[in-house]
């Protein structure tokens, strides 16, 4: 008998409880977040050449062409870095050399004894004579092993820089009447 008490007090619990669900009844509303956009920036390095304060900043400008370099003379080349990106972010920048011409090593000699550094303004006070260069290297090296740390620029800032080469005063005859050209690719990487 205790069984029929028990399935008679289940029966009726179950009923109170779908009988008590059907008449408690409570107000719901939602809200909705609509056309939730997300646009990421982008790293955005331009560079200017220098005419007294930076030219018109653009994706690239030609290069030097120095002629009659000697041994012991060394020439420069000033330009300006520019961090125009769309995002609100630093960008570390280097300068490595993307190719040259002649394509193979050892067609001529002076690829592998001119020697090139980059210096640049980090302190922005317009002087380079204060900065500290980046390693001198040969356009082949610089080609086969690597690229040169110039810094950082936050947010529209700019930079002014310069690219020095070198005939250094041991070079001998082997490299009278040669000529080496190279693209030097400057790159912005996002400072986290």
């Amino acid at each position: 008998m205790n069984k029929k008490i028990a399935l008679s007090a289940m029966s009726i619990l179950a009923s109170l409880a779908l009988l008590g669900g059907a008449t408690f009844a409570l107000f719901t509303d939602t809200a909705t977040s609509e056309d939730n956009t997300f646009v990421s920036g982008n790293a955005d390095l331009q560079i200017a050449l220098d005419v007294e304060s930076p030219g018109i900043f653009g994706e690239s400008i030609a290069g030097p062409n120095f002629t009659g370099i000697f041994p012991g003379e060394s020439r420069d080349f000033d330009f300006w870095l520019k961090n125009n990106s769309a995002s609100k972010i630093d960008l570390d920048v280097t300068a490595d050399v993307s190719s040259i011409t002649p394509a193979g090593d050892g067609d001529q000699t002076i690829d592998n004894v001119l020697l090139v550094k980059w210096t640049c303004d980090l302190d922005g006070d317009g002087d380079l004579s204060d900065e500290t260069p980046t390693a001198e290297f040969s356009p082949r090296d610089w080609f086969n092993g690597g690229n040169a740390a110039l810094g950082s620029l936050t947010p529209a800032e700019e930079m002014l820089c310069r690219m020095t080469g070198r005939l250094p005063s041991d070079a001998d005859s082997t490299v009278a009447d040669q000529t080496v050209v190279f693209d030097v690719e400057y790159d912005a990487t996002q400072v986290l």
